[in-house]
C-alpha cells in the first residue's frame, strides 16, 4: 500500500509539472510569434512616406496607407485571432522618425519600434 501512495504522488507530481510546461512552452511560442508580427508590421508601415513631404525633403509618414499596410500584415499573420493593435507615428520635429506598433492578446502585450535611419 505504501507504494501505491508513493507511486500516485510521483505521477500527479510529474503531470502538474508536465502541464505548467506545456503552458509556458504554448505561451512563449505565442508571444515569438506576436513579436514577429510586430515587428514586420512596424518595418512595412515605416516604409511608406508622404512622397510629396519626402520630395521636400521631410521625413512624414502617409498615415492612411501605413496602417492599411500594417493592418494586411497583422491579418495575414494572425487569422483567426482576438487582438488588439495599436499604431503610433512619431514623425513631427524629431530627427529620426519611427512606428511603434503595440499589439494586445489576451494577457500578452507586444510593443516593437521601428526607427527610420537614413543613410
Amino acid at each position: 500500500m505504501k507504494n501505491f501512495i508513493i507511486t500516485t504522488g510521483a505521477v500527479i507530481l510529474i503531470v502538474t509539472i508536465m502541464s505548467y510546461q506545456f503552458q509556458c512552452n504554448r505561451l512563449l511560442r505565442e508571444k515569438q510569434q506576436l513579436k514577429y508580427v510586430a515587428d514586420e508590421a512596424a518595418a512595412t508601415a515605416a516604409l511608406c512616406f508622404d512622397e510629396v513631404s519626402f520630395g521636400e525633403g521631410r521625413l512624414l509618414f502617409d498615415r492612411k496607407r501605413a496602417m492599411k499596410k500594417a493592418e494586411q500584415i497583422i491579418a495575414y499573420n494572425l487569422q483567426n485571432s482576438k487582438l488588439i493593435w495599436k499604431i503610433s507615428f512619431a514623425d513631427q520635429d524629431v530627427q529620426r522618425p519611427s512606428v511603434t506598433i503595440t499589439i494586445e492578446k489576451d494577457r500578452l502585450k507586444i510593443m516593437s519600434k521601428y526607427d527610420y535611419l537614413p543613410y
